[in-house]
């Protein structure tokens, strides 16, 4: 057993964890402390965190990945303990004081980020990643997610194309009454 010490933080949520050239590298939401919910005027928002533990020197590196107030980070479920490329994760646009309104696409290794917002009255849900059957890139598949809009006390369900993430939704699925908020989902094919 190897002990890291770093300087104390709370964490939620992990994206993904994995070990690579002697290194064990976990991607994860941080928080400075515990604060329920984020507040607003938290002098660091919860924001993605990547650490890497250098098992070889017993160092540590902690980086921010972004400075965007973020939580519920989701990746393609099979790629859990694996190198990933892509990140999913909730966020909220401008001065939006609700929920969520936003999803981001991380992609960490070229450092690049998009976002999909979903409008001032939307509030959103982690996406869950299913993959296409052709199953080319790590992105080629759908992201799927409950968006309720509180203006109209409607909810819908959306299926977005995970590599084209900006374009509008593939499909809107009208709910026939509010879904509340929820937790974590999974994609499981044929499992019915």
């Amino acid at each position: 057993m190897k002990w890291f010490h770093t300087e104390p933080f709370f964490v939620f949520h992990f994206a993904n964890a994995y070990e690579q050239d002697h290194k064990i590298i976990i991607d994860y939401v941080r928080h400075e402390k515990i604060a329920l919910p984020a507040q607003e005027n938290q002098l660091t928002p919860p924001r993605l965190n990547r650490i890497c533990l250098n098992l070889k020197t017993g160092t540590i590196k902690n980086s921010a990945l972004d400075e965007r107030l973020v939580e519920f980070p989701r990746i393609r479920e099979d790629y859990d303990t694996l190198p990933h490329q892509f990140i999913y994760t909730p966020s909220k646009t401008g001065n939006h004081k609700g929920a969520f309104n936003t999803l981001i696409k991380y992609d960490v290794i070229h450092q690049k980020s998009w976002t999909h917002d979903f409008g001032t009255h939307a509030e959103i849900d982690e996406a869950v990643f299913a993959p296409t059957l052709s199953n080319q890139a790590e992105d080629d598949g759908y992201l799927l997610l409950f968006v309720y809009d509180a203006a109209t006390n409607q909810s819908e369900f959306l299926i977005l194309d995970a590599e084209n993430f900006q374009d509008e939704p593939l499909a809107r699925i009208k709910m026939p009454r509010r879904i509340p908020h929820g937790l974590h989902g999974s994609w499981m094919p044929g499992a019915w």
